[in-house]
């Protein structure tokens, strides 16, 4: 085999390589949620597409940033936003998580529709002030929104964190398969 041979083979496995492994890193993190935004907000002829630009880049400290859930670890979590995969950094005794679970109030509405007042209807709303207690109630390609400490130090330090179950295609609706 000759030397050119050789290196094409090689150029050739190093593309599967890096396409195989960048799959798999879109899948285990969560991208499609990103993907989704993608596709419904940014390629659809919206009305005004800058209010959804908006929501998933970076609105200053008290306005926060949104974006889906991708993984996380006992001290930070990272999540899919226009700016790429941003990751975010629990500050013990101050960071407080909340998680509404959307869809086990869909799903118990769905269980009895005759169920009278909205209670059927509400959302189950937890609250934590541990990232591994809230970690374990999402998932990812779930919504999120936080809102930092303060800005310029490297790090984004967690003040608040805003979650909801589902996946969604469009923002505060419930269409087919959110709550797949």
């Amino acid at each position: 085999m000759g030397k050119g041979k050789a290196v094409g083979i090689g150029i050739i496995v190093i593309i599967l390589l890096t396409c195989v492994s960048g799959y798999l890193f879109y899948v285990k993190t969560g991208g499609r949620g990103l993907t989704r935004a993608v596709w419904y907000y940014f390629w659809r002829d919206i009305p005004d597409k800058k209010y959804s630009w908006r929501e998933f880049s970076d609105r200053g400290v008290e306005q926060g940033i949104s974006g889906f859930y991708a993984f996380g670890s006992e001290t930070s979590f990272s999540m899919w936003t226009l700016a790429g995969l941003k990751t975010f950094y629990h500050v013990a005794g101050t960071s407080i998580y909340q998680y509404e679970d959307i869809c086990g109030a869909l799903k118990r509405l769905r269980d009895n529709p005759n169920e009278s007042g909205a209670s059927g209807m509400r959302a189950e709303a937890r609250v934590s002030g541990e990232l591994a207690v809230w970690e374990g109630w999402i998932k990812p390609e779930n919504l999120v929104t936080v809102v930092r400490l303060r800005e310029g130090d490297g790090k984004n330090m967690i003040d608040k964190v805003w979650s909801y179950s589902g996946k969604y295609k469009v923002l505060n609706r419930l269409d087919e398969g959110v709550c797949d």
